[in-house]
């Protein structure tokens, strides 16, 4: 009786750390195979402290004048892929998402006739189930 009692309690034990772990990779499903660019790297999980942070950030990284063929290789060498474009204006986008959650970090920015940066801002967004 007392073995049978041991082997429950390890089942027990086994089952909650496999249920942590299927939690964890549910949860974050994204960052396990992911690596994060290095501008969202720090950025806090509060979204609205986010937003205004990852703003903050892209505009210190990306300062105005910038020629954009510089910026494009740095956000290419990050992970972010090309969004859209229209006139002067374009944008690229990196996201992350996993089975409860999407989050969709978008740098946009206006060119002038040279191709230097004129304006630059940081959008974060995300969406839950």
């Amino acid at each position: 009786m007392k073995i049978a009692k041991l082997i429950l309690l390890f089942s027990l034990v086994i089952n909650l750390i496999l249920s942590f772990f299927l939690m964890k990779l549910f949860f974050n499903a994204n960052n396990l195979f992911i690596k994060k660019p290095e501008l969202i790297e720090k950025i806090t999980t509060n979204i609205a402290e986010a937003k205004i942070e990852f703003d903050k950030t892209v505009k210190e990284k990306f300062h105005i004048g910038l020629s954009e063929m510089k910026l494009i290789r740095e956000l290419s060498r990050q992970g972010f892929t090309p969004g859209w474009s229209n006139a002067n204006q374009h944008s690229a986008v990196f996201i992350t998402s996993n089975l409860a959650c999407r989050s969709v970090w978008s740098i946009i920015w206006k060119v002038d006739k040279d191709g230097n940066v004129t304006e630059i801002n940081g959008k974060y967004r995300v969406g839950c189930l």
